[in-house]
């Protein structure tokens, strides 16, 4: 059908508001509610504002299905379909469409059927001689004759498309919002289309129109669509955040960080505005700070997701075993035994996870330079395990104290110790590149440390 097609009647509307937004949605997000025509004379019964924008935008074939929905009204008015048409063959947003022709077809029939009844009525009367004038009585007697007309136009239209009018009032609320603000929700649109439910849509539409009131700008279409899924749980003052700035800059950043919003932290985020405010808040940084403030955020956020699961207890480690090394009232031969501890558990466990990962193949399938270095650390490890000096615990400590002044240790103590630098530094290089680990023990590792710096902390004080 072209767009010249269509016979526009009467509109009660004049005013069209805001074209450009809608123009605007309909180029990115496609035309949400098709435009209902009448079947047989092509006469528009509803989305006037929906021609004029696509006729602004040069958008003149117009699909069926995708642009229009041809409907006989005065069909459905009458009764005169089958009642599972509109079940099969339309949305739950056409029926809505639907619906309020059908209101709109009802409520000008029962217009006209009032003003030629008002008519026979009133020439009764001016041929009895009683005058035509209506009292407050009257009035008010009419008041209500156009309430039931009202109610009784709903209760017939929705009979029409078979829904429940709660369901339908429900429906039309969602429509009807996505048309002043498609961009906020027309998804939930989409999403009450393709599912052909309407309350578990109309609880998102109650929890997103009760969110705080977003910027100037609103919210992009992705972000949106992200707010709209059943587990999202994206900080609230992120949400007003990304309402700062302008949409085109929102679907920038949404979709890149999608995977990371609901991992930013409220706090850092006002952290890092009071920093580039200068102690303000985002109202006192222009559109561009904004933007870059959370870009920063955003990609601190996805760098820190993509480190190594066990990092975090690596730090808690190092940060044990560093309180050790720095106690200066625990002796030297104590860390000594402390770390020996602490490795003979390591290279136990490593040398058994080396032996799961050649089993498994896995040390195989590595590339030619992470396997040079996975076989160095492998060699590392069986000497240190072979020489047995984590096992020979207190074996440092009686051999130093057995020495007089002056005296060198033995060349096994040496070669011992020699071995066990190697090892470490070996180590220490393998753990600083991007080799993969593939033991879970460090997490349990942890309290073991604390204990052990612990109980060394109060051996040294109690020396």
């Amino acid at each position: 059908m072209e767009i010249g097609d269509i016979i526009v009647g009467r509109r009660y509307r004049e005013e069209l508001g805001d074209m450009e937004d809608l123009k605007r949605s309909i180029s990115e997000l496609g035309l949400l509610q098709p435009i209902v025509i009448r079947k047989g004379t092509n006469e528009l019964v509803a989305g006037y504002r929906r021609l004029k924008a696509l006729a602004e935008l040069g958008i003149t074939s117009l699909a069926e299905g995708t642009h229009v929905n041809l409907v006989d009204i005065e069909s459905l008015v009458l009764g005169e379909h089958d009642e599972n048409i509109c079940r099969k063959d339309f949305t739950i947003s056409e029926k809505v469409a639907i619906f309020d022709a059908v209101k709109e077809e009802q409520l000008r029939i029962g217009m006209e059927r009032q003003i030629l009844s008002g008519a026979r009525r009133s020439g009764d009367r001016a041929a009895g001689g009683q005058s035509g004038a209506v009292g407050a009585e009257g009035a008010e007697t009419k008041g209500r004759a156009v309430d039931r007309r009202c109610g009784h136009a709903r209760s017939q239209a929705a009979k029409v498309v078979g829904l429940h009018q709660n369901t339908l009032r429900k429906a039309s609320e969602i429509v009807a919002a996505a048309r002043k603000e498609p961009r906020r929700y027309g998804h939930l649109v989409r999403e009450m289309d393709l599912s052909g439910k309407v309350d578990p849509v109309f609880q998102k539409y109650l929890q997103e129109r009760a969110r705080p009131a977003a910027g100037a700008h609103g919210l992009c279409h992705s972000l949106s669509r992200m707010l709209s899924g059943r587990q999202s749980s994206v900080p609230e003052a992120l949400i007003s955040a990304m309402a700062c700035i302008p949409v085109d800059r929102q679907e920038e950043l949404a979709p890149r960080f999608s995977a990371v919003f609901h991992l930013v932290r409220p706090t850092d985020l006002d952290q890092a505005t009071e920093k580039r405010s200068g102690g303000g808040g985002l109202g006192d940084l222009p559109e561009d700070d904004i933007f870059a403030l959370l870009s920063d955020i955003l990609q601190q956020v996805e760098t820190a997701s993509r480190e190594w699961v066990f990092m975090p207890q690596v730090r808690q480690v190092a940060s044990i075993v560093m309180e050790v090394a720095k106690d200066q009232e625990v002796p030297t031969l104590d860390k000594l035994d402390f770390f020996m501890i602490g490795l003979a558990g390591f290279v136990d466990m490593t040398c058994n996870y080396l032996q799961v990962a050649r089993k498994d193949r896995i040390i195989e399938d590595l590339p030619a330079d992470v396997l040079t270095r996975y076989l160095a650390v492998i060699d590392a490890f069986e000497m240190l395990y072979e020489s047995k000096l984590p096992r020979q615990i207190g074996a440092l400590r009686r051999r130093e104290c057995g020495l007089r002044p002056g005296e060198m240790p033995d060349t096994g103590t040496l070669r011992d110790h020699a071995n066990a630098m190697k090892a470490n530094e070996m180590i220490t290089d393998a753990a600083e590149g991007s080799i993969p680990y593939y033991h879970g023990w460090i997490a349990n590792l942890i309290q073991s440390f604390r204990e052990g710096a612990r109980q060394l902390t109060l051996a040294g004080q109690n020396a």
